[in-house]
This record gives C-alpha cells, sequence and structure tokens, in this order.
C-alpha cells in the first residue's frame, strides 16, 4: 500500500495546475522534490545506491523534513484549489 500511494503521487500532482504555467513549475517541482526523496531512500534501503542522510518523506523521523514535505503538499493541494476552470 505504500509503494501506491507514493506511485499515484506523480499523476496527481501534474494535473494540478490546469494550464498555467507558473503553477505548473511549481508542481512539477513539488512533485520531483518528493519523487527524488523516495527514489534515492528506496535505492539506499536495497543498497543500489550510496547511503546519504536523505528522510523519506511523511514516514522517516525528523521535524523539519516532514514539515518541509507537508508544507510543500500543501502549496500542491493550494493550487489545485484554486486553479482557473476556464
Amino acid at each position: 500500500m505504500f509503494f501506491c500511494f507514493f506511485g499515484g503521487g506523480p499523476g496527481d500532482g501534474f494535473g494540478a495546475p490546469g494550464g498555467v504555467w507558473v503553477a505548473f513549475g511549481l508542481a512539477v517541482g513539488v512533485v520531483a522534490l518528493i519523487f527524488c526523496h523516495v527514489f534515492v531512500n528506496i535505492g539506499m534501503h536495497l543498497r543500489v545506491m550510496p547511503v546519504t542522510g536523505i528522510p523519506l518523506p511523511l514516514l522517516s523521523y525528523g521535524g523539519s523534513s516532514v514539515l518541509s514535505s507537508l508544507i510543500a503538499i500543501a502549496v500542491l493541494q493550494n493550487v489545485q484549489l484554486h486553479k482557473k476552470s476556464y
């Protein structure tokens, strides 16, 4: 279930902006940040990448990492909420 949660995220994130280029760039940045963190962390656990200090978003312990991930997701949700429908 955990992999399904992170696997479905990029598709939802890229659909958020609704044609506005600034919002699209913001959405791409947030999704890329979370995807890169997940990719590197899973690669470290499978021993195919070197071990670094990157925490897994929303699961690993660390106050500032969780806070910054939640703020990034909140910004993405705000873009989704206020997108124009025309």
